[in-house]
């Protein structure tokens, strides 16, 4: 986790100089929300799990603009000030590997929709178990992000995960047409 100061007053969670305020949700919860999409849509969840996700990942855009403001608005940069906040908000540890003009390849170390799989058993470890993609929210976090603060269509998708006892997703973040 980044050492940025986070306070908690009267039932308010600030982070650093953000103007946003935060709430909390246990891992276990964010992983019941994977079990409940995949029981209510069957093998069919990762579509709205990834809309889902890029629903949250235009959410957080004001307070990645906030915190952009000023800099340079190269891949580069953004993916390194965007990681840095989801690492802050508890997505586990994130690098970024690899930069092109259209493109990013993130690796996320114990990012929710994985490390959340060991505390719940339900449609999310069958998922897992059966080698399915898991990692839906964060690549729908992930071109949100993109899109709204570098324009255009962006497409996340999860091209590498790893297991229960080594969590991690390896997103890959494209430029559309």
């Amino acid at each position: 986790m980044c050492a940025t100061e986070i306070k908690y007053e009267r039932g308010r969670i600030t982070i650093g100089e953000g103007v946003e305020r935060y709430i909390l949700i246990p891992m276990r919860a964010y992983t019941e929300i994977i079990n409940s999409l995949v029981r209510l849509v069957g093998d069919a969840a990762g579509a709205p799990l990834y809309m889902l996700g890029k629903g949250i990942g235009h959410g957080l855009a004001e307070e990645l603009r906030y915190r952009m403001k000023g800099k340079e608005a190269s891949v580069e940069e953004f993916v390194k000030v965007y990681a840095g906040y989801l690492e802050e908000l508890g997505f586990g540890r994130i690098e970024v590997k690899e930069f092109t003009g259209d493109s990013a390849t993130i690796y996320m170390y114990e990012p929710p929709s994985m490390a959340g799989i060991k505390l719940v058993n339900g449609e999310a470890r069958t998922w897992l178990d059966k080698g399915r993609k898991i990692c839906h929210l964060e690549a729908g976090m992930m071109a949100a992000a993109f899109e709204d603060y570098l324009g255009g269509k962006y497409r996340g998708m999860e091209v590498e995960h790893g297991s229960t006892d080594n969590p991690y997703c390896v997103i890959k973040v494209v430029k559309q047409g």
